[in-house]
């Protein structure tokens, strides 16, 4: 568990929930940390490039506090159905 702990000085997240909050008083870190909780592998598709710049521009948005996440989310979700069901066009 202390492994996990240094990973702090790398700017990566733990992979344990019980090692807890690693980036406690840096509030940016500590969103992008919940943020990758619900992260998962993009299917093969000739736009998820498309796709995922505007996925990662809200959660940007989010992480610098201009939307709250939860609209970063919704935005994210209707900006990549929107790229992936014309499939890039």
């Amino acid at each position: 568990m202390e492994q996990q702990k240094k990973l702090v000085e790398y700017g990566q997240f733990p992979t344990l929930k019980s090692v807890g909050n690693i980036y406690e008083g840096d509030d940016a870190m500590t969103k992008a940390a919940i943020i990758s909780q619900y992260n998962f592998i993009f299917p093969p598709h000739p736009a998820k490039d498309k796709a995922i710049e505007k996925i990662s521009q809200q959660i940007q948005l989010a992480l610098l506090e201009r939307i709250s996440p939860e609209d970063a989310l919704k935005n994210a979700e209707k900006a990549a159905n929107r790229i992936l069901l014309r499939g890039g066009k």
